[in-house]
């Protein structure tokens, strides 16, 4: 039962995830076709979008890791035989974290590196 409510939490983070990143990508859209025009290859273009959203969310791990640490330290009278900051298991969850803001990043980076520049600067 764990196991299931695990990967459900899983999916819904790889959906939300993906949707965040694919609504920054159309955000940026203009910025990426100007940077098309000037001659980014589509590989920067891909690697920008993935670099971005590694980013968020590598800051929101080291952020969501700290907090986590703190309010296991606050619960730590309730758990027993486990230590409170378990560096491997946390280290394994931000891990399982960055590998499914990459997969959920692939998509929009795509998308945005075959994107054509023309409509996306008539459109504005």
């Amino acid at each position: 039962m764990l196991g299931l409510f695990a990967a459900a939490a899983l999916a819904l983070c790889l959906t939300g995830l993906y949707a965040v990143l694919a609504y920054a990508q159309v955000q940026r859209r203009r910025e990426l076709a100007i940077r098309s025009v000037l001659g980014a290859t589509p590989a920067a273009q891909a690697g920008s979008v993935v670099r971005t959203g590694l980013r968020w969310v590598g800051v929101g791990a080291l952020a969501g890791t700290a907090l986590g640490a703190v309010a296991a330290r606050a619960f730590s009278g309730l758990l027993f035989g486990v230590d409170p900051v378990d560096i491997p298991t946390l280290g394994a969850v931000v891990g399982v974290l960055l590998l499914t803001a990459l997969l959920a990043s692939v998509a929009p980076a795509l998308r945005a590196a075959h994107a054509a520049p023309g409509p996306a600067l008539a459109a504005e």
